[in-house]
């Protein structure tokens, strides 16, 4: 009778823990929301709802809403005179990594093409080396030497983001390899 109290105690005890992760979890989603919404404010982000077809078009500011808080920003339209990217081609990213800090938007990582090894895949295939949120944005990106802005939520980024709930912004820049 006494083992059976104790494993109902132990069971209670794993629940309320349970249910404490979850409100600690759901409280870090809140506060990742209020940063990504701080840091649209604060650096004057125009939201917009359907995506600009040309460099003009974006604006100085203007960002389109891709998912749930992954918002995307064409910087350079890339090399129009190739083929657009295409399923199976090889593809060199270079990116820079930012915070969203509310003091300063500190770069937190850098990756060049001229590293001992930079970021390659093709498209189509999966890649540890890639995440949700990069998938979208290259999808959007099309030509060689295109380059983009995003602001990915940590759901949408590598495991340590999602883990450590933080949202970043990344620079992007594609080279297509055929």
């Amino acid at each position: 009778m006494k083992k059976f109290a104790y494993v109902i105690l132990f069971a209670q005890l794993l629940t309320l823990t349970a249910c404490n992760n979850e409100q600690v979890y759901g409280n870090l989603l809140k506060q990742e929301k209020k940063l990504i919404n701080s840091y649209i404010k604060r650096n004057n982000i125009n939201i917009v709802t359907t995506e600009p077809l040309t460099e003009e078009e974006w604006g100085e500011n203007n960002y389109y809403q891709l998912d749930d808080y992954l918002y995307y920003r064409l910087t350079s339209v890339g090399d129009t005179t190739i083929e657009p990217l295409e399923y199976n081609d090889d593809i060199i990213l270079r990116y820079r990594r930012y915070t969203l800090d509310e003091y300063a938007d500190t770069l937190s990582a850098w990756n060049t093409n001229d590293a001992m090894s930079p970021v390659e895949f093709r498209i189509g295939e999966t890649s540890s080396a890639v995440c949700e949120g990069w998938y979208l944005a290259i999808g959007m990106m099309k030509y060689h030497n295109s380059e983009c802005r995003i602001i990915c939520p940590s759901k949408m980024g590598f495991n340590d983001a999602s883990t450590s709930v933080t949202p970043y912004v990344y620079d992007l820049k594609i080279k297509i390899r055929r």
